[in-house]
């Protein structure tokens, strides 16, 4: 699965079999990148922004604790509960003090912050299914309201020359490298292959 979205707050959904892309940089964000950024794994990203808080979206955190303390602390005591039950243990007596004082606002960023998991969905999920649009439609579409700066973007989007899209049936070394690097984005694909009716030969005539 891929999230598309640019919001950190959603990079908490990050796990081994979804991804995000950010469509503003147009980049997939994953584990490793997280980590770089963030200081810490995807799993305890809801514990270090309930710490730093995010004054975008009004989320308090706790006061004059940033990105670096706070993932130093998650890999000092890994949860948010952690750091709480041991605020004592807590060396810096000026990052001991504000947990003390604050503490009750990181909680409450986490609550603003979590997800909610208990969303009962009466849809069949197949309805979602990504398909090629209707290109007649959509460019009639573009023409009549004068999006006439779409126009040539959509056709090389979708390699539209107004005929029916045609078959790849030949791959050279750029084109399989891009059909394998999506396959690693899907996670999971099925191959099926056709050789020659020849026990000498059995040269590979098609792969599905």
């Amino acid at each position: 699965m891929v999230v598309v979205s640019s919001d950190k707050d959603l990079f908490q959904l990050l796990n081994y079999n979804i991804l995000i892309f950010d469509p503003i940089k147009n980049i997939y964000i994953d584990e490793k990148q997280v980590i770089e950024k963030f200081g810490v794994n995807s799993n305890k990203l809801l514990d270090l922004f309930s710490l730093t808080g995010d004054a975008s979206d009004n989320i308090p955190g706790v006061p004059g604790i940033g990105p670096k303390t706070a993932a130093k602390l998650l890999d000092e005591f890994d949860s948010l509960n952690n750091i709480i039950e041991n605020i004592d243990n807590i060396e810096q007596t000026r990052v001991r003090n504000i947990l003390t004082e604050h503490q009750e606002k990181a909680l409450i960023s986490r609550k603003l912050l979590s997800l909610c998991e208990r969303v009962d969905l009466q849809h069949d999920v197949a309805k979602y299914e990504v398909h090629p649009p209707n290109m007649e439609k959509l460019l009639s579409f573009l023409k009549k309201y004068e999006f006439n700066s779409l126009i040539g973007k959509v056709e090389k989007l979708f390699s539209y020359n107004g005929s029916s899209t045609k078959e790849e049936t030949e791959y050279n070394s750029e084109k399989l490298e891009k059909f394998l690097e999506h396959c690693r984005y899907e996670g999971k694909v099925a191959v099926h292959c056709h050789f020659e009716n020849n026990a000498l030969k059995k040269n590979l005539l098609i792969l599905q």
